[in-house]
């Protein structure tokens, strides 16, 4: 007799198929990895990837995919770091009491435990889920990741000691998996000295060109500098300096105030405190349109747009944030604009333009032009070609900094991983600086911080932006940054047992290197339809990242930018010449059709009674149904879905972004062919049924709301999957969407009948709307559509 439970085609069920799956304590895990910025794991400051999964789900995806039903649920919380005896479910009730002033606090760690992922699991603990696993499939277990991205699922398989296959399209994830995954099992913690060490010969070797381009006074130590852009304006020609507001420390009340010149058209800066007579939340353009600060004239977008194209927009210094690393207590402090300041920008625009031809033959400049996507918001104003990022004396930095990785003597370096690894994480060193130091950073006016460029996913312009003293300063912040996320990733990924790891890069519909039913579990985190365009955000390192490791993966940057028409998303962009109205529609149906293939592919490499698990974060009905037709259409059907609270909570805003605060887990299996027809009209009163118990437990373990509401999907898709294609009484086949309508109709009179105490039959259809929309979004705006 079997040690676990079968499926009724004699498949071991595993534990994510099961009734005992902590999704509570996982979703406050996932949150507490995602609490302060600064805390995040290592993997996150290694370099930016977009849409990361948490390490929590990521490991509790692959283990709940491989343990058995049933599983004992405190060895499973062990094996997710979480220490036996503690109560992260009290815990939390706990902290909203003492927020809420009901308790007293205490002070401390009130978990009493490290956050779960930084924790090492037991070794009886590992033994026993090890020994588990390998009676149930008999064999060592190898995991596939065919969308690896950012690589926190493959990671986490490897801290488990698992084989794993990674897969990914984009060449920048490719190399940023290898950076994570292979180099620190190869070297281990020894390695981040080295990458110290070579760190701060180059960027010694940076200042010492570039040190007359950053003057300082003597009690400076760095320094970042707040840049506005200008336009001439049309009535009295003063050249307008544009920012939304004049914030420069909002907890200090300090700003930044331009002085209009009685003669002349240049604006000077001051420093100001917040006063009656200076409120520096009064800019001079809002949603495009500008102000003039002189006549008071109205400038137009479009005339502003004009300008910027034409190469008529300028720019100029505002303000400098000056800081002293020896001063005690405040160290940081804004000054005025001085004349030393302006040579030093004059200087490297001379150097610039001495350069600029050498380092143009070397085809060292990326001029090329950039792919205008759904994550441009730049083109209009200008910034047409990648070397259009940065102005010219960040530009100069940069090459000036690339050319000096380069000629460093890496043939010297006599093991050829080790000499790979290090060229890997200088560039990372200098894709940092790209990262911090463009035309698209800015200053974060509470924090007293530069931002980065992707504090969006995507290239919006910025007004006024920051720049980062580039002689020493910036790429010494790149290199700690990188050899401290380094350090903390070989001490997460240590191991006894060395899995192995196969890195490849490609679609993920065509996976030669894979034999049929080969694979024992499949877990992956898909583009999420039109959520994040990878490729096109990509290409602002891919271009860099070209010139500076070209040679150490030639197969890798063979194109000019990255591959945008293989990318599996909803790229309307792809499909502009369609003609009004059609480019959506084309968008969606081409981002099925890349799906259905990826998941033809992973039914083929799939062993029969193996599992697929499926991380979805989306809360718009197309992107479901999409995903959807394409797992069942493939031959998959949906055997269990869990929701964990894995992103951060609602904001006033949150209605208008497309991803839920939880991360649907989809279990499925192969389907299979003699699993018979199914009839919409039988099946309908099951989904009613399920989606109704299964709403009680979701809410019971802490999903509420919107994400109730998504998670009810997955149940939906669970019972219509078995029988698919699923039929009516006329012969016609259903859509999955017409399964998520139904789950949502149960859900949202569910929700009704717990707001109205079971009167909701009370209450006319228009008020239910409006109770509804406004429960569900808990958000003043939403779209209208996707709330009706």
């Amino acid at each position: 007799m079997a040690e676990y439970l079968e499926d009724k085609y004699g498949r071991p069920r595993v534990y994510l198929e099961g009734n005992n799956v902590p999704v509570a304590e996982l979703g406050i895990e996932c949150q507490r990895e995602r609490g302060a910025s600064s805390a995040l794991p290592p993997l996150n400051f290694l370099h930016i990837w977009w849409a990361r999964r948490p390490l929590t789900i990521s490991r509790a995806a692959v283990l709940g995919s491989l343990l058995p039903e049933g599983y004992n649920r405190t060895t499973f919380l062990e094996l997710m770091g979480i220490p036996s005896g503690k109560d992260p479910i009290g815990t939390k009730m706990q902290l909203a009491r003492i927020r809420a002033g009901l308790e007293k606090d205490p002070g401390g760690n009130l978990y009493g435990y490290k956050r779960a992922f930084t924790n090492i699991v037991p070794e009886r603990v590992n033994n026993e889920a090890a020994h588990t696993i390998f009676n149930i499939w008999r064999n060592e277990i190898t995991i596939l990741d065919s969308f690896a991205g950012g690589g926190s699922i493959p990671f986490e398989a490897t801290r488990c000691g698992l084989n794993v296959i990674l897969n990914e399209l984009n060449p920048i994830a490719s190399i940023i998996e290898k950076a994570t995954i292979e180099y620190p099992v190869l070297f281990g913690e020894e390695l981040n000295a080295e990458i110290n060490h070579l760190g701060e010969i180059i960027a010694s070797e940076v200042e010492a060109q570039l040190i007359s381009c950053f003057p300082k006074n003597n009690d400076e130590d760095e320094l970042d500098y707040i840049w506005v852009r200008t336009v001439t304006c049309p009535k009295c020609s003063l050249e307008l300096p544009l920012s939304p507001n004049w914030w420069l420390d909002k907890t200090g009340k300090l700003g930044f105030k331009a002085i209009v010149p009685n003669t002349g058209n240049v604006c000077e800066f001051e420093i100001f405190h917040e006063s009656d007579d200076f409120d520096p939340n009064q800019g001079s353009v809002t949603r495009g349109v500008g102000r003039c600060l002189r006549c008071n004239e109205v400038i137009a977008g479009d005339e502003i747009k004009r300008q910027a194209k034409n190469w008529e927009m300028g720019h100029q210094i505002a303000a400098i944030m000056s800081i002293n690393r020896r001063k005690r207590g405040k160290s940081r402090t804004f000054r005025k604009v001085t004349e030393m300041d302006l040579e030093g920008v004059r200087i490297s625009e001379r150097m610039l333009t001495e350069r600029l031809p050498e380092w143009r033959a070397k085809g060292l400049v990326p001029d090329e032009t950039r792919y205008l996507g759904p994550a441009d918001r730049s083109a209009n104003y200008g910034v047409l070609k990648w070397s259009d990022c940065f102005n010219e004396r960040q530009l100069l930095v940069h090459l000036t900094t690339l050319e000096i990785i380069l000629n460093q003597p890496w043939d010297e370096i006599q093991d050829d991983k080790k000499r790979e690894a290090l060229r890997v994480y200088m560039q990372f060193a200098m894709d940092k600086g790209l990262d911090y130091n463009s035309i698209q950073t800015r200053m974060h006016s509470t924090r007293g911080v530069m931002v980065n460029t992707f504090d969006r996913h995507d290239f919006s312009f910025k007004w006024s932006y920051g720049e980062i003293d580039g002689a020493g300063q910036l790429f010494r912040f790149g290199y700690s940054q990188i050899a401290d996320a380094y350090k903390g990733i070989a001490k997460l990924i240590h191991s006894t047992k060395k899995s192995k790891m196969e890195f490849h890069t490609g679609d993920a519909a065509h996976l030669p290197f894979i034999e049929s039913g080969s694979v024992d579990a499949i877990v992956f985190d898909p583009p999420y339809y039109d959520n994040v365009m990878y490729a096109e955000l990509s290409d602002f390192f891919y271009v860099w990242m070209k010139r500076g490791l070209k040679d150490v993966f030639p197969d890798l940057f063979g194109t000019e930018l990255t591959e945008k028409d293989a990318e599996a998303v909803a790229n309307v962009a792809r499909f502009k010449d369609a003609g009004r109205g059609k480019g959506r529609r084309l968008a969606e149906k081409d981002y099925e059709a890349k799906m259905a293939g990826a998941f033809r592919e992973l039914h083929r490499v799939l062993r029969d009674d193996g599992v697929m698990t499926i991380m979805f974060t989306h809360k718009k009905v197309e992107a479901w149904d999409t995903l959807a037709r394409s797992i069942l259409d493939s031959g998959f059907e949906i055997t269990a879905s869990w929701p964990v609270h894995t992103e951060s909570q609602h904001s006033l805003h949150q209605a208008r972004k497309n991803a839920a605060a939880s991360t649907i887990l989809l279990i499925c299996r192969k389907r299979p062919e003699d699993s018979g027809t199914g009839w919409w009209e039988d099946l309908k009163p099951i989904l009613e049924q399920r989606v109704q118990e299964q709403a009680d437990i979701f809410e019971k373990n802490g999903i509420k709301r919107l994400d109730l509401s998504i998670a009810c999907f997955g149940v939906a898709l669970e019972v219509i999957s078995e029988k698919w294609p699923v039929k009516r009484d006329d012969g016609t086949v259903i859509s999955p969407d017409e399964a998520l309508d139904a789950a949502r109709e149960v859900v949202s009179q569910w929700f009704m009948d717990s707001i109205t105490l079971g009167e909701r039959k009370a209450v006319d259809p228009a008020t239910q709307f409006y109770v509804l929309a406004w429960y569900i979004f808990q958000a003043r705006e939403f779209p209208f559509d996707e709330a009706r």
